[in-house]
């Protein structure tokens, strides 16, 4: 709706100040005559481009709506499962790295701690 009014202001706005440019020109009569009729032509011509133009962008934006949206959420949808599976089968392995650093940290606690003996022993 917005962009039929657009349009319109846009031919309102054209013919006016064509008509302003006639009345103000040092032109003959017929001469204004014949440059109105050609820009009247002229700007007739380039509404029905723009009308055209208007029609498929609205034909476009439908297809987007019907085609592309309910692709793209399937796409989203398959992404998701994707990443879910993803972390299912790296849990595992985040469990055993996680008990390998745990068995690390635990073997240098022991070792801090028995350096520490020898070093209260020496002294």
């Amino acid at each position: 709706m917005r962009i039929k009014k657009f349009a319109a202001g846009l031919l309102v706005g054209a013919l006016g100040g064509a008509v302003y440019g006639l009345l103000t020109t040092k032109n003959s009569g017929k001469e204004n005559q014949q440059k109105l009729k050609v820009y009247t032509e002229d700007v007739k011509a380039k509404a029905e481009v723009v009308g055209h133009d208007l029609n498929q962008m609205q034909d476009t934006i439908q297809t987007m709506r019907k085609v592309a949206i309910p692709q793209a959420k399937q796409f989203q949808n398959e992404v998701d499962i994707l990443i879910k599976s993803f972390q299912d089968e790296a849990q595992p392995r985040q469990r055993r790295i996680s008990n390998q650093l745990d068995k690390i940290q635990k073997e240098a606690d022991d070792f801090n701690t028995s350096l520490n003996a020898e070093n209260v022993e020496k002294k």
